[in-house]
């Protein structure tokens, strides 16, 4: 259960709360968190919509653009432009985040050597004895 409330937190902190900042940041009427939760539902469903039924990637992108872009706009309440904006600066945060949580967080190899022990790749053992 606890994993769960964890995974939500997650996915929380890098998808919905980048939106609020874009939303706060250009001014939507409606900044709130479940605001933006909602309109972050939407645009993933979107999203998976145009996936499925586009046979061009190219196209899905471009509607999922263009649909992220409205919902955000009829959700928070502002205009499309602005609702593009919160779109770029929302994704933009969220890679952000993501590029800083995977670099802290041992993936792969990294997290392989680190539960069994095995002296990171290029480091000698002996830097790893204390000496004296």
């Amino acid at each position: 259960m606890l994993e769960l409330v964890v995974v939500l937190a997650a996915v929380s902190f890098v998808t919905v709360i980048p939106v609020v900042v874009g939303a706060r940041v250009i001014g939507a009427r409606r900044t709130e968190f479940v605001a933006a939760l909602s309109a972050v539902a939407m645009q993933a469903a979107l999203g998976a919509a145009t996936k499925s039924f586009s046979s061009s990637a190219e196209l899905a992108v471009l509607a999922a653009i263009v649909g992220g872009t409205a919902i955000y706009a009829i959700v928070l309440e502002t205009t499309l432009l602005r609702g593009l904006f919160i779109g770029l600066i929302g994704t933009a945060i969220g890679i952000v985040v993501l590029m800083i949580l995977t670099s802290t967080v041992p993936i792969g190899r990294d997290l392989v050597e680190a539960a069994t022990l095995v002296p990171p790749t290029g480091v000698a053992a002996e830097a790893l004895v204390p000496l004296g």
